[in-house]
């Protein structure tokens, strides 16, 4: 699944950096391609594919409640993006998605310092669609 994602994360990255928007159309497409990824390539077991659904939802009702409490410090696309990701990592196994978030958090550990050393604004927003790709790619090898 690793190729079918890669060109698509890394448009989604670049645009991204660029302009810090995520669309909702790249979003949808994304957990399209996770459905038909999951299809094609996931086993016939309707507990996987529950424990994908599940997952799937408790990550994004968590990054919104952080994006909540935190005063939009996420960004919807951002919540968006790693909600469509999980779906088609979690069909490969819990430690698949496991291994995702602990790259993720590592990719972002410099961000979120800088973060805390300087005040945020929308003019030093940092992007954390590439941090969620390389996270999420890893959870897909």
């Amino acid at each position: 699944m690793f190729w079918v994602f890669l060109p698509l994360l890394l448009w989604i990255s670049i645009i991204d950096i660029k302009t810090h928007r995520i669309s909702d159309k790249l979003n949808l497409s994304l957990l399209i391609l996770g459905v038909l990824a999951g299809v094609f390539f996931a086993e016939r077991n309707v507990q996987i594919w529950l424990v994908a659904v599940g997952s799937t939802v408790a990550i994004f009702t968590i990054l919104m409640l952080s994006a909540l409490v935190s005063n939009g410090a996420i960004g919807g696309g951002d919540i968006k993006l790693a909600s469509a990701l999980t779906f088609p990592v979690s069909l490969q196994g819990i430690e698949q998605l496991f291994l995702a978030w602990t790259v993720i958090g590592i990719t972002c550990l410099p961000i979120s310092l800088f973060l805390v050393f300087r005040k945020n604004s929308a003019h030093n927003a940092i992007p954390f669609a590439p941090c969620l790709a390389v996270g999420y790619l890893a959870g897909m090898v």
